[in-house]
């Protein structure tokens, strides 16, 4: 299955969006989140109409060198595995509906998808999903 390559003008910004300080439920690698910023999403990612579907909460960690990771919050942890004490980076915790959040956590294409459908811009939707339909609907005039 093909990847997309996220660029960064796909974060997720953090505009109107609370600050907060994680709960590490074990043993935490040393200033693992020392450029890391932590934020509630204030109803951004998840509109109205969404507000009588069951979710599960996640956590979304985004740096400005393409990294997309969407974890459940109760395994933040394994973030560690993909943020760098180095580099800044964003997490997002949001609620996301549960009916999609397969979709979600798939490896090849999961974070596209999550951008096509719940980020804020309508036009990075857009964006998103153009991109996916060219791998999901390939057109004869792409074939080699």
């Amino acid at each position: 299955m093909p990847t997309i390559n996220i660029e960064e003008r796909f974060i997720i910004p953090t505009n109107y969006m609370k600050e907060f300080a994680p709960l590490l439920y074990r043993y935490a690698p040393e200033d693992c989140f020392r450029l890391t910023k932590f934020y509630d999403d204030c109803g951004q990612m998840f509109w109205p109409h969404d507000k009588h579907q069951k979710t599960v909460r996640c956590l979304l960690l985004q740096t400005g060198q393409g990294v997309f990771k969407l974890v459940y919050e109760e395994n933040i942890e394994t973030l560690f595995d993909y943020s760098d004490k180095n580099i800044p980076a964003t997490c997002i915790r949001c609620d996301v509906p549960i009916n999609e959040i397969v979709s979600f956590m798939e490896p090849n294409l999961g974070i596209a998808n999550f951008i096509a459908a719940r980020h804020p811009y309508h036009n990075q939707r857009v964006e998103m999903l153009s991109m996916l339909a060219d791998i999901y609907f390939p057109s004869k005039e792409n074939a080699a």
